[in-house]
C-alpha cells in the first residue's frame, strides 16, 4: 500500500474466499476466475491487464512507449504505469533483491497473448545487464533465478504451476512482469497468492532478503489457519475449551518396554519356536525397545498406518512384532539384525498362508464352500461381528477382516517395503512376495467403499481410518516398486474404490476428546479416491472444498505416475504423442495446487509436519521427467550394478527425448531439485541425508542426472554444430540458471571462460552429476541408495574422461 493511503477493507475473492490488501490486487485475481480480459488491442488480441496490452503493442505492432498512463482503479484513484522499458532499466541494477513481506505489488494472471507475441528482447536485455566474466557462453545476467535461493526456514516453496504451463515459453514467464523484481518488492503471479494478515514491518535486523517467486505453501503460524487448513493450529489443541486429557488418552510411547510387555512379546514369538529358523531368538528388552524406536521415528513417518497414541505393541501379532523390530533395525543401521528378524516375521507369515490355504484346499476338497474370500483370507464380511455390521457409524457397504489378518497384511508391507530396497537377494524377495501383498489387499476391501460418517467413537473411527491407510500403503509400496524396477504395477488404480485418508493432525490425536474437538471444528468431507483421480487428470482443481490430506496426495501422485507408465507401454517411440502430454501436465498442475493447499506439507524432509510433503514432492519431479522422456532403458536397478547402470546411463545411441518446450519443464524440475542440495550445502545433504529414510528422493535424483546430463550433452552437440544462436531462448535461460548453481559451488571453477561454448556446456553435464553424487556419501539405510551414489560417482568419472 502506497505510503499515505487510508487503509481500506477488502473482501475476499468471492471465489476462493482468498484475501488481499488492495482492491486493484483482488480484481486482478479474481480475472483468473472469470477469464475477464478487459484490455483490447485493435488486432483482437486481448489481456487481462494494461501493461501486458501495452508490451504486445511495443513489441508486436513497434508503438514507442509512452511516458506515463493513466490506469483507473475501481475506487477512482488514478496511478502512474511505468513503461514496461523503463522498469527493466531500474530494476536490473539493484544491488540486493528485498522483498516486501506482504502480498505482492504487481501480483496478476500471466498474459493470455500467444507465445509469438511474446518474445524477448535479447539483444536489448544484454546491454543492461553484463555478462558475466566467468563464462565465455553469451547468457544473460541470472538475477531473475534469485528464486532459487529462497532461505525461508520452513523450506516450504516450491516451483509456480505457471512455470510448467507449456503454453507460454520459459523466457516470457520470467520477462512478464509477474515475477518481475522493483524498488519496493517482488511480485509473483496472482495464481499463487495466498490470503494473509497484514504483517508487521520487517525488522532491520533480520531483514527478509530472498525473492518470493515461487508459490508458497500456506505458512505455519497458527494464526493464519483458516477453517478449511489441513492442520489444526496447536495453540487451539493444547486447551481447547473442554478438554480432558485424562478421557482417553494415550496409552504411552509404542517403545516404552516394560519387564511384563518384554515378556508376553517373548511368549508370543517363542510359540512358533518349532517354525522359526535355528539361531533365532528374542533381542534384550532394551534392544526390542531401541528397534520398535528406531521403526516409529524413521519409517511410520513415511508410511503412517500405524495408530501410535493407541498402540499396545505386546497385544500384536508376532509376526508384525518382529516385522516392526527388523524395520526398526535397518533404521537403526544394524542390518545384521534386521535381517534375522526380517526372515524370523517372514517365515511366521508364510507359515501362516500357507496353513490358510492348506486348510481352504482341504474345505474345497471336502465339499465345503467355495468362497473366494475364503479361498484367499480365509474370512469373509459374515465373518464381522454383528454389532459392528449394524452399527450406525458408519456407511451401509461396511466391510472389515479381523485384526489378525490386518496385522498380517501389515506385516507384509513392511517386509517388502524392508526388502525391495535393500541387497539384491532381498530385492528378489520382495518382487516375489508382491503378488501376495496384492492378493491379501483386494480380499482386504480395496474395491469397497468405505465412507466413514462424521457420528462415530474415536476406536471406531482408529480401525476404519487404520484399515483405509493400511490398504492405501500397501498400493503406495507396490507403486514405488514399479517405479524402482521399471515393471508392472501389480494394483491397478481402477481397483480402488476406497475413500482418501483422512488428514494427519486427526491420526496423531492422543484422545478421543481432542480428537473429537478437531472434527467439530474441522470436519472432514469424504473424497472418493477414483472420482478425485478422475477430476485431478480432467485438469480440475479438487482442493476448493477441503485441502486434501498428505497422504492423500500422496497416493493421487503414485495414481498418476502409474498412468504415466501405462501410458508409455502404448507407444513404440521415446515421446509420447502432444495432446497426451498436455493433459498430463495439466493433471499435475492441479495435483501440484492440491499439494501446495494441504498444511501439513513441506518441502524441507525434517518438517515437523512428516516427511510425506518432501516424498510427494520428488515423485512429482518424476512424473514430469517420466512424461517427458523415456527413461526406462537406462534404468536397471534391479541388477544393483554400478557400473552397468552407469554404462547405460551415458550410453548416447539410446534416445530418451527430443528438445522441446515440454522438456523444457522437466529440466527446470531437475535444475529446482540439484538448486536444494547446493542451498542447504552439499557436505551437509551428504551427512544427514541418511537421517531422513526417504527412498523417493534418491530415485528422483538419480534421474534428474540422468535427464540433465543428456540435455546438456544435446545442448552442447546442437552449439557445436550450429553455435549459440541455435539454441532457443528458454534453453539459453536453463543454461544460465545451471551455471548459476554451479557458481555456488566448490567446483565453480569448472565454469572456464576460455573454452570452447560446447566443451563448457559438456563440462557442466559432468559437473552437475558430480555434485549430485557427493550428497551420496555418507551411510544409507537402503543398499539402493549406495548403488545410486555409486552409480553417479561413475558416470561422473565417465563425464569427466570424454572431456579429456
Amino acid at each position: 500500500m502506497a505510503r499515505g493511503r487510508p487503509k481500506v477493507s477488502v473482501t475476499p475473492c468471492r471465489f476462493c474466499n482468498m484475501q488481499f490488501k488492495r482492491v486493484e490486487h483482488l480484481q486482478r485475481h479474481e480475472r483468473i476466475h472469470t477469464q475477464e480480459k478487459p484490455f483490447s488491442c485493435d488486432c483482437g488480441q486481448k489481456f487481462s491487464r494494461r501493461d501486458l496490452l501495452m508490451r504486445h503493442r511495443r513489441l508486436s505492432h513497434h508503438e514507442p512507449p509512452t511516458e506515463t498512463t493513466a490506469v483507473n482503479t475501481s475506487q477512482g484513484e488514478t496511478e502512474q504505469s511505468i513503461p514496461v522499458e523503463i522498469v527493466d532499466r531500474n530494476v536490473c541494477p539493484l544491488p540486493s533483491l528485498v522483498p516486501d513481506t506482504g502480498p505482492a505489488e504487481h501480483c496478476s494472471a500471466l498474459s493470455s497473448a500467444p507465445v509469438s507475441d511474446m518474445t524477448f528482447d535479447h539483444a536489448h536485455f544484454s546491454q543492461l545487464m553484463p555478462l558475466d566474466p566467468t563464462s565465455s557462453l553469451g547468457l544473460d545476467s541470472t538475477y531473475e533465478f534469485e528464486f532459487l535461493w529462497n532461505n525461508s526456514s520452513d523450506m516450504t516453496d516450491f516451483l509456480p504451476t505457471t512455470f510448467f504451463d507449456t503454453d507460454y515459453s520459459l523466457s516470457d514467464i520470467w520477462q512478464s512482469d509477474n515475477i518481475r523484481i522493483n524498488g519496493s518488492g517482488s511480485s509473483a503471479p496472482a495464481h499463487f497468492e495466498r490470503g494473509e494478515k497484514d504483517q508487521p514491518p520487517s525488522n532491520e535486523a533480520n531483514p527478509m532478503s530472498f525473492e518470493s517467486l515461487s508459490s508458497r505453501l500456506p505458512p505455519l503460524e497458527p494464526d493464519s489457519l483458516s477453517s478449511h487448513n489441513e492442520r489444526l493450529p496447536h495453540n487451539e489443541l493444547d486447551s481447547p475449551a473442554g478438554l480432558n486429557s485424562s478421557v482417553d488418552t494415550q496409552t504411552g510411547l509404542p517403545w516404552n518396554i516394560c519387564s511384563p510387555k518384554y515378556d508376553r512379546i517373548s511368549a508370543a514369538i517363542r510359540s512358533y519356536d518349532q517354525v522359526l529358523p535355528k539361531g533365532i531368538f528374542v533381542p534384550s528388552r532394551h534392544t526390542v525397545s531401541r528397534y520398535i524406536e528406531g521403526y516409529f521415528r524413521g519409517f511410520h513417518e513415511h508410511f503412517p498406518f500405524l495408530h501410535p497414541s493407541t498402540l499396545k505393541i505386546e497385544t500384536l501379532a508376532p509376526e508384525l512384532i518382529l516385522a516392526v523390530m527388523a524395520m526398526g533395525a535397518f533404521c537403526r543401521v544394524e542390518k545384521r539384525k534386521g535381517y534375522e528378524l526380517y526372515l524370523a516375521s517372514k517365515t511366521i507369515i508364510m507359515h501362516k498362508l500357507e496353513q490358510r490355504t492348506r486348510l481352504s484346499l482341504a474345505g474345497i476338497a471336502k465339499g465345503s464352500s467355495n468362497d473366494s474370500s475364503s479361498r484367499i483370507s480365509g474370512s469373509t464380511p459374515t465373518n464381522i461381528d454383528d454389532r459392528e455390521s449394524h452399527a450406525p457409524a458408519f456407511s451401509n457397504s461396511e466391510f472389515s477382516i479381523p485384526p489378525p489378518q490386518l496385522q498380517l497384511l501389515q506385516s507384509l508391507i513392511i517386509l517388502i517395503a524392508m526388502a525391495t530396497w535393500a541387497d539384491i537377494p532381498a530385492a528378489q524377495d520382495a518382487l516375489a512376495m508382491g503378488s501376495q501383498l496384492s492378493m491379501l489387499t483386494r480380499a482386504a476391501g480395496l474395491q469397497v467403499r468405505d465412507e466413514i460418517v462424521e457420528k462415530c467413537a474415536w476406536s471406531d473411527w482408529i480401525r476404519r481410518e487404520g484399515h483405509r491407510r493400511t490398504l492405501f500403503v500397501a498400493y503406495i509400496i507396490l507403486n514405488l516398486t514399479s517405479i524402482t524396477f521399471n515393471v508392472s504395477p501389480l494394483i491397478m488404480n481402477d481397483e480402488i474404490r476406497l475413500s482418501l485418508p483422512h488428514c494427519n493432525v486427526e491420526w496423531v490425536n492422543t484422545s478421543a476428546v481432542e480428537w473429537q474437538h478437531t472434527r467439530e471444528t474441522y470436519g472432514h468431507t469424504e473424497c472418493q479416491f477414483d472420482s478425485t483421480l478422475a477430476e485431478m487428470i480432467a485438469g480440475r482443481d479438487v482442493h476448493y472444498k477441503e485441502p486434501l490430506s498428505a497422504l492423500g496426495n500422496y497416493a493421487l501422485i503414485n495414481a498418476l505416475i502409474q498412468c504415466i507408465y501405462f501410458e508409455r507401454q502404448t507407444t513404440t517411440s521415446h515421446t509420447i504423442r502432444l495432446d497426451t502430454v498436455k493433459r498430463f501436465e495439466s493433471a499435475l498442475q492441479t495435483w501440484q495446487r492440491s499439494w501446495e493447499a494441504t498444511q501439513e506439507t513441506s518441502l524441507d524432509p525434517s518438517s515437523p509436519n512428516g516427511p510425506l510433503g518432501f516424498n510427494s514432492a520428488a515423485l512429482l519431479r518424476l512424473a514430469y521427467l517420466r512424461l517427458n522422456a523415456n527413461l526406462g532403458p537406462c534404468r536397471n536397478l534391479l541388477s544393483q550394478d554400478p557400473k552397468s547402470i552407469a554404462l547405460l546411463f551415458t550410453d548416447d545411441s539410446i534416445p530418451l527425448f527430443t528438445r522441446s518446450l515440454h522438456v523444457d519443464r522437466a529440466v527446470l524440475q531437475c535444475i529446482h531439485a540439484l538448486s536444494i542440495p547446493i542451498r542447504i550445502g552439499i557436505a551437509f545433504v551428504a551427512c544427514t541425508q541418511s537421517v531422513n529414510g526417504s527412498i523417493q528422493y534418491p530415485l528422483c535424483t538419480l534421474e534428474c542426472a540422468l535427464l540433465l546430463s543428456r540435455w546438456l550433452s544435446m545442448i552442447s552437440n546442437a552449439v557445436l554444430t550450429s553455435g549459440l544462436d541455435s539454441l532457443r531462448e528458454d534453453e539459453r535461460k536453463l543454461l544460465a540458471m545451471i551455471a548459476s548453481l554451479i557458481r555456488e559451488t566448490d567446483m565453480a571453477n569448472t565454469l572456464e571462460s576460455k573454452e570452447a561454448d560446447s566443451y563448457c556446456i559438456r563440462r557442466m553435464a559432468a559437473t552437475v552429476v558430480r555434485l549430485w553424487a557427493e550428497t551420496f556419501q555418507g551411510v544409507h539405510i537402503f543398499e539402493i541408495v549406495r548403488v545410486i551414489g555409486e552409480t553417479l560417482s561413475i558416470v561422473a568419472e565417465l563425464l569427466e574422461k570424454r572431456l579429456e
